[in-house]
């Protein structure tokens, strides 16, 4: 901007003033369409290099949310046993035809839901409506953050979806878990009944902590700590199984694998190496989803052990080695980085 010059001058009665405005000649500056392009260049680099570390920090803080999930489950099957003098069965039916339960539902108490598991009748259906709204209650716990992988059968809420996949008449059948909440970790029966120890022994049934009760003699079929014949650090209680829903869609009389209430929550591991197969949904995999170890965290999944304690699988693990932390009593030899 110009300056303004004034001068005065006097002669005699008369005064004259005399002005001239300065011109400032400095040039006009601004950004050119150049320098914006390489600022948008520059901003767009960073925020290519920054969002992968913004995704890799909001993972981390998922995945220690679902280990801190499972140090409470941990803890409370720990509470149970030492109450119970053994850990509570896989699963149990409480009368003759009724539905197989979970042992997710047997140790509510010892997770501070004693209320909703006073609510349940455990010899009728989980979707008999005495049950219904006890079962559709989502526990926070039972869900991982980071599953996004779901079953056809089950939705964003945390619950099963009614089965569509009935035959012709096309109704929404209800009976087939609509709205039961759902689990994403399942407990541990022990190592692949077909699979074989280090003597080449087949494993059989029961071989790991959560065990099926068939009878109503619970004494001899629960697993306590002497039985842990392997050692507490060293054998799975519970791992990821996440983004369950309902096996054979369809048919009537389907298990519901992801409710937490059913008995189905149950299941024997190693058919394969952990998250090995993982597509966009369950009806893309080559096998059993029960019997695979299954998250949604990048390179490996979540576990507890026996005495409480939770450590992250690499998904890298031989399927061996999966198989002798499943089993309590194999008396095999687990190596030193494993866990």
């Amino acid at each position: 901007m110009g300056r303004l010059i004034r001068v005065s001058a006097t002669d005699g009665n008369t005064q004259v003033i005399l002005s001239c405005q300065k011109r400032d000649r400095r040039p006009r500056r601004g950004f050119t369409l150049v320098e914006l392009l390489v600022v948008i260049a520059i901003i767009g680099i960073l925020t290519a290099l920054l969002l992968p570390a913004i995704q890799a920090a909001r993972e981390a803080s998922r995945r220690s949310s679902c280990k801190n999930n499972l140090r409470q489950i941990g803890l409370g099957m720990l509470n149970y046993a030492n109450t119970f003098k053994a850990f509570p069965p896989g699963q149990k039916r409480f009368a003759p035809g009724a539905p197989k339960v979970a042992w997710s539902a047997f140790f509510l108490p010892f997770i501070e839901e004693k209320a909703l598991y006073q609510s349940i009748d455990f010899k009728q259906p989980l979707t008999a409506a005495v049950n219904r709204p006890a079962a559709s209650q989502v526990i926070s716990i039972y869900l991982c953050p980071s599953t996004s992988k779901l079953d056809r059968c089950r939705g964003s809420d945390g619950r099963l979806l009614p089965d569509l996949n009935v035959p012709a008449d096309g109704v929404a059948d209800y009976d087939q878990g609509g709205g039961l909440a759902c689990i994403d970790y399942g407990g541990v029966g022990g190592p692949l009944r077909s699979a074989r120890d280090p003597n080449g022994k087949l494993y059989g049934p029961d071989r790991g902590m959560l065990t099926n009760i068939v009878g109503t003699d619970l004494s001899a079929a629960l697993v306590g700590f002497r039985k842990v014949v392997d050692g507490t650090s060293k054998t799975l209680l519970v791992a990821e199984c996440a983004g369950r829903g309902i096996d054979s869609p369809g048919l009537k009389g389907g298990d519901l694998y992801g409710a937490w209430a059913s008995g189905e929550n149950t299941f024997r591991v190693g058919n394969g190496p952990i998250n090995s197969g993982r597509g966009p949904n369950y009806e893309q995999r080559g096998f059993f989803l029960e019997e695979d170890i299954v998250s949604d965290h990048p390179g490996g999944a979540n576990v507890v052990m026996c005495d409480g304690s939770v450590h992250y699988l690499a998904d890298t693990i031989e399927v061996e080695i999966i198989r002798w932390l499943a089993s309590r009593d194999g008396r095999e030899t687990i190596p030193g980085n494993a866990l």
